[in-house]
């Protein structure tokens, strides 16, 4: 295809093709505002976009003001390699898949310490009655293995209007808000996180294609010292 010149704003991403054992994965560069293809390298790596950046006229490069990629770390090194004056803006759908990411890892070390509790409230009971106890699973397991998704999903893609129906663990009818309840009562911090995760997608459906836009400056600077492990990389500008 034929160039076109870069604009203020360019998304990089790259799709599989198998164009041979060598080249697997295509790059794709687009004018991010309107998603037009500017154009398509034969591979991503760097034997092939070097010598291509290196050709394209300094003024042209030089005024793009933002890259917008995934989190893959070559893609990340762009702004370092090719665009000096860029501001690297990860996209919002690796964003939210981030943000999920450490969310279930932060659930999954509470369902671990829950069921260890499980396990040692198992041995005593049978060194207490001298016989072999079936390991029940207690309701804060139960509420994290089977409820994680109230926080992982979208707000408003969750269905709080379904029927109640009746729930042995709890021994009473369960409403979706009933879980909930529960889940942010065993654990509130997830409540924070699953807000400032909804905060940040209403903001993204309302400012798209204005990364540096104050909604988002206030978005990002409120993110809790409590956050689980990886969300810093969220302090960085996102579309």
């Amino acid at each position: 295809m034929h160039r076109l010149p870069f604009t203020s704003a360019i998304s990089i991403d790259e799709v599989k093709l198998d164009i041979s054992s060598k080249y697997k994965y295509a790059l794709i560069i687009q004018d991010f505002r309107t998603g037009e293809p500017i154009d398509m390298l034969i591979s991503r790596r760097d034997d092939v976009t070097e010598p291509y950046f290196a050709a394209i006229p300094k003024a042209e490069w030089m005024m793009v003001k933002y890259l917008v990629t995934d989190m893959y770390k070559p893609h990340l090194a762009y702004i370092d390699k090719y665009f000096p004056n860029a501001i690297s803006v990860v996209d919002a759908f690796h964003v939210i898949q981030q943000i999920n990411f450490h969310i279930l890892k932060y659930i999954r070390s509470l369902q671990r310490k829950y069921r260890e509790w499980d396990i040692r409230q198992n041995e005593d009971l049978k060194r207490r009655l001298g016989r072999h106890v079936k390991l029940k699973e207690s309701k804060e397991v139960y509420l994290l293995r089977n409820y994680r998704w109230l926080v992982l999903k979208n707000y408003a893609t969750i269905h709080y209007s379904r029927k109640p129906f009746f729930d042995p663990k709890f021994n009473t009818y369960m409403y979706t808000t009933d879980y909930e309840r529960e889940l942010f009562n065993l654990a509130p911090v997830l409540k924070e996180y699953r807000d400032l995760k909804e905060l940040y997608i209403s903001f993204n459906e309302r400012f798209a294609g204005d990364p540096l836009s104050k909604p988002f400056i206030q978005w990002s600077h409120g993110i809790p010292e409590s956050y689980p492990e990886g969300y810093e990389a969220q302090r960085t500008q996102i579309s």
